[in-house]
């Protein structure tokens, strides 16, 4: 598929002219040793070259030769578009029609929008990580399409300086401008030129000398082909780009109108999109430009944008009601601002907040006490573990008196993700470590809800006494902190804006920090673990985990031993390894125990379960797993809380099916642990995602690996990293095929034979190095003990830090209160399809929409018929998956307002 070119087709109206900011940074001509160049695209070879091409590079240039770096392209088909709008991560208006939202955003909404754009949007965040990041001062970014553009504007007898001579002079140009410049648009497109101004400054200074380009400032300077931006810029970026409501240089335009982006752009352009590109945009607009072979600067209907803008409404409304509609969401604290703005973020999340515990109460943390002379001490912990001692010495060392799990508490209504058996594997492993400790220590397992004002774990733990804080103590009470940023968009906390910042205690983090607990780096006290191999990424917190995944400690890591990196001032520690058992050391030593019998009630039956979800990164492979058991003759079961979903996995349409779905309602670890242990073998096949093709021993390494391994299974395993980890330790437990489809009936053979003490090998060899006491003993290592004193300076410290200057006028988009004060009626919390049809959302079906649906081609996808009050899609699997996730959600929407208000389609 082609990489995002982030521009699309305008029908609407212009905006108010661009204000200067009053923030600037010391003047002088720009750094170019600390400037990066970018290329994004979806290949890395043709990226490079067709940017290197536009740049001239084999020309020697005696400014400036850069080095550009590629940055792959978020792909639209891997977004799940509905997923995201559910999250409040994509804006509910991306799935309305442009009429509606031009009325609602003036010139901000006149752009269609579906998975494109947003994979777009995603994409440029990569970029923006990195320039901060690295602390670059500014970057260019060019997309794959982008073409030097100057010679078509230059007379026969005006010299032409080649690009990066002209990319030079343009950025010491605009410095001479503004020294605070933030964005310079190299290819604006589809402008309000009849709106322009020249740029403020001195005299003579908004003229680019060596090409006679000018320095403007416009109302809606388009098209994201080429572009500089600053450090600043980028930081600025980073905070309102998410949630996604426009196309992200809509975006760029409307922050520059509404004075909290500073905005330039070269005229005539210095780039332009490649000719067959642009003659595919230009033809949606004027077939008068096709010849020309470049996006047209000017908006060709300018006259008739400027009549619809009469017709929208007032653009200082619209403009503001499209700041209302980026502020306010949860997803907002994961931006640079969340650090650097604490006061404006501070009301950000005292309304975000949605449950406040009932009271102040041990109960709301759900805590207990734990030690060697605990009544439910297990039986099989009577042997110390080597790291459990480990790990209770290093929290003695850094005056940690207990722990604490944030949220996805097991069955909780609230937290919808298999993370959550993670976090129980960790209170456990905690648990088992506590209960060889000779002092009590509290573990806890909060909810995520907000505490209450006043209210101090520490207080309630008794441990005020002696923290050196009067009155209040330690809010979390010294505690061992773990939270999963990655997955709280599926619990009661999803921006961890109810998790204090506590200077007395310790946290670790799943993959990425909040920017919020920035002042405990100084102190040690912030861990990122970070699992080795290549995990998915989360929509929301791509840009930071591309970055995070991206340096060589993490992407040139192996799955054991662990990879560490020591905090710094700005940076948090890293810890990088594979996941590890679930099952704790005690509880491994008991199906070790177990095993014989286990053998022998295996070899009765020859069923194989499979519990987990399956989801658009494994489905294939089960599909291939699947039809390998049913030609080996071996029965299979798929055990999960959700069920195998049709419209994805093609082989679930099948009647009759290659497996069993066991639907189930609960499914706890005793029931997941009974069925592994039972099965035949265990499968641990991967989906290809997850698998590193250049270097396949560095591929992901989940849990389910160790877990079979702990319970005493065969394990039948695509990923090259299992197999070359535990075949060290014992190979006749191990099978391992690249092909898929062989891996069940392999497996099948060798379980038949399989030895005990082959099996136990690998048993104690997870029990001693592979399990959560084990990883959290390592990651310990990582933190530092504190000064006397230090902790509550720094408490003292973070209550009076003021925000930065670039923070002000933040308050106003922060503020969802926005919605009612400039009377934009919110859209309803669920996406259009799950709503309740009515006389609306009828109305909001479009033509377009009816026509996308009811062409002949795809007539097969739109065949509905009415069964028992539902909605059910009749289709071919080919007409199915020749759909994107755009035109089944609108589809959906057809479907569900034609079952109200029309008869069935015949």
């Amino acid at each position: 598929s082609r990489p995002p070119m982030c521009t699309t087709s305008r029908v609407g109206a212009h905006g108010m002219l661009l204000a200067q900011s009053s923030s600037a940074v010391s003047p002088g001509l720009p750094d170019l040793a600390r400037t990066g160049v970018f290329a994004v695209g979806m290949h890395r070879n043709d990226t490079l070259q067709q940017v290197m091409q536009a740049l001239e590079l084999e020309r020697p240039s005696p400014v400036w030769k850069p080095t550009v770096d590629f940055v792959p392209a978020v792909a639209k088909a891997s977004l799940n578009l509905e997923q995201l709008v559910d999250l409040k991560v994509v804006s509910r208006w991306v799935l309305m029609p442009v009429n509606r939202t031009l009325r609602a955003f003036g010139l901000s909404g006149r752009s269609p929008q579906d998975t494109f754009t947003v994979a777009c949007a995603l994409t440029h965040r990569r970029v923006w990580e990195q320039i901060v990041d690295r602390e670059l001062a500014m970057a260019v970014v060019f997309e794959d399409d982008a073409a030097y553009a100057l010679p078509m504007h230059s007379g026969a007898s005006q010299p032409v300086p080649s690009p990066t001579e002209a990319l030079s002079a343009a950025l010491q140009a605009v410095q001479r401008v503004d020294p605070g410049w933030e964005v310079l648009n190299l290819g604006r497109c589809f402008d309000l030129c009849s709106q322009t101004q020249q740029a403020s400054g001195e005299w003579g200074a908004h003229v680019v000398r060596a090409t006679g380009q000018r320095i403007i400032t416009s109302p809606s300077s388009l098209c994201t082909h080429a572009y500089a931006i600053s450090l600043m810029g980028a930081r600025k970026m980073l905070s309102l780009s998410l949630p996604h409501v426009f196309p992200v240089d809509m975006l760029l335009s409307l922050l520059s109108r509404m004075k909290l982006l500073r905005q330039y752009s070269l005229s005539p352009p210095t780039f332009t999109q490649a000719p067959k590109a642009a003659q595919a945009m230009v033809s949606v607009s004027n077939q008068r430009h096709r010849a020309a072979g470049r996006l047209p600067e000017c908006e060709p209907f300018e006259p008739y944008v400027l009549r619809t803008t009469s017709e929208a409404g007032n653009q200082i409304v619209t403009d503001s009601n499209a700041l209302a509609a980026i502020g306010g969401a949860w997803i907002s604290q994961f931006g640079p601002a969340a650090q650097d703005c604490p006061a404006a973020y501070q009301k950000l999340a005292y309304n975000q907040i949605t449950s406040v515990a009932r009271g102040c109460m041990l109960s709301e943390f759900r805590c207990k006490f734990v030690s060697s002379a605990s009544p439910h001490r297990s039986s099989h912990s009577a042997s110390r573990h080597r790291d459990a001692s480990a790990l209770l010495a290093q929290m003695d060392t850094l005056g940690l008196r207990g722990a604490v799990i944030w949220s996805l508490r097991v069955h909780d209504k609230a937290s919808r993700h298999s993370h959550s058996f993670v976090h129980r594997a960790l209170h456990a492993s905690l648990g088992f470590a506590f209960s060889q400790s000779p002092k009590p220590r509290h573990l806890c397992w909060a909810r995520g809800d907000a505490i209450p004002d006043g209210c101090s774990l520490g207080k309630l733990l008794g441990y005020e006494k002696d923290d050196g804080v009067a009155s209040t103590g330690s809010i979390l009470g010294h505690s061992l902190v773990f939270a999963s940023p990655k997955h709280m968009a599926w619990s009661r906390d999803r921006a961890l804006t109810n998790l204090p910042v506590d200077t007395h205690s310790a946290y670790i983090f799943h993959e990425l920090m909040p920017p919020r607990f920035a002042p405990l780096m100084p102190l040690g006290r912030v861990v990122q673990w970070i699992v080795s191999g290549p995990d998915g990424n989360r929509p929301y917190l791509d840009s930071a985990n591309y970055v995070a995944r991206s340096s060589a400690l993490v992407s040139e890591c192996g799955n054991w031993p662990p990879c560490t990196r020591a905090g710094t001032l700005d940076k948090p520690a890293t810890f990088v390894s594979a996941w590890a058992s679930t099952l704790t050391p005690a509880e491994i030593e008991a199906e070790i125990g177990n095993l014989s019998r286990a053998m022998a009630a295996r070899a009765q039956k020859s069923t194989v379960h499979f519990i987990g979800s399956i989801w658009e990164g494994n489905w294939e492979n089960f599909c291939k797993f699947t039809a390998g058991c049913r030609r080996a003759s071996v029965p299979f079961v798929r055990s999960g809380v959700n069920e195998v979903n049709p419209a994805l996995v093609t082989c679930a349409r099948n009647e009759p099916k290659d497996f069993v779905d066991d639907l189930r309602l609960v499914l706890d670890d005793d029931v997941r642990y009974q069925l592994m242990a039972t099965s035949s073998f265990s499968p641990a096949f991967q989906g290809s995602d997850h698998l590193r093709t250049d270097r396949p021993e560095l591929s992901y390494f989940a849990d389910r690996a160790f877990d079979s391994a702990a319970l005493g299974q065969v394990v039948a395993t695509n990923n090259p990293a299992v197999m070359q980890l535990l075949s060290a330790v014992s190979p006749e437990p191990l099978v391992f095929s690249p092909n898929v489809s062989d891996l069940c009936g392999l497996a099948a053979e060798r379980a038949r034979t399989v030895k005990l003490q082959d099996l136990r090998k690998l048993q104690r060899f997870v029990a001693s190095d592979h399990t959560y006491v084990s990883r959290l003993a390592e990651i310990l290592k990582t933190f530092r003990p504190l000064a006397p004193g230090q902790a509550a300076a720094a408490a003292a410290a973070l209550a009076g830090r003021p925000d930065a200057p670039w923070c002000q006028g933040y308050d106003r988009i922060l503020d969802p209160r926005r919605w009612r004060a400039h009377r934009l009626r919110p859209l309803p919390d669920r996406p259009l399809h799950r709503q309740r049809p009515n006389r609306t959302t009828m109305a909001l079906l479009t033509q377009a929409d009816e026509d996308r649906c009811s062409a002949s081609k795809r007539a097969s996808f739109c065949i509905w018929q009415l069964r028992k009050s539902r909605c059910v899609q009749m289709s071919h699997d080919r007409m199915l998956d020749s759909l994107d996730q755009y035109d089944r959600i609108r589809c959906l929407v057809i479907c569900k307002t034609r079952q109200t208000f029309c008869a069935p389609p015949k």
